[in-house]
């Protein structure tokens, strides 16, 4: 992608808020696909929405973020930060749920 492309790109997701929400649709979709492959759709159990969280933030594939990891909520990133992503998407989602209503 070149730089003009990516101009463009960031324009358009900053001013089409429906495009910007189709994108990050998109995005968790794959990247939920990618985290869980037989996963056939339906509700996504806690461990799931944690991850797919931390790939949305992180990018997926990442090591950290591997559904078998048996603490995903201990990833750290450089520093030592850790990511609070995927605990505060599963925090929000019955209120994201209660407003798709």
């Amino acid at each position: 992608m070149t730089m003009t492309d990516r101009a463009n790109l960031i324009d358009r997701l900053q001013s089409d808020k429906a495009y910007a929400l189709d994108m990050a649709a998109r995005y968790a979709k794959q990247t939920l696909q990618q985290a869980y492959p037989g996963y056939k759709g339906g509700p996504l159990n806690d461990r799931q929405v944690m991850t797919l969280g931390y790939g949305y933030n992180m990018g997926y594939p990442n090591a950290a973020i591997d559904p078998e990891n048996p603490n995903p909520a201990g990833i750290d990133l450089k520093g030592g930060k850790k990511s609070s992503y995927g605990p505060d998407l599963q925090r929000k989602l019955q209120r994201m749920r209660e407003l798709l209503k």
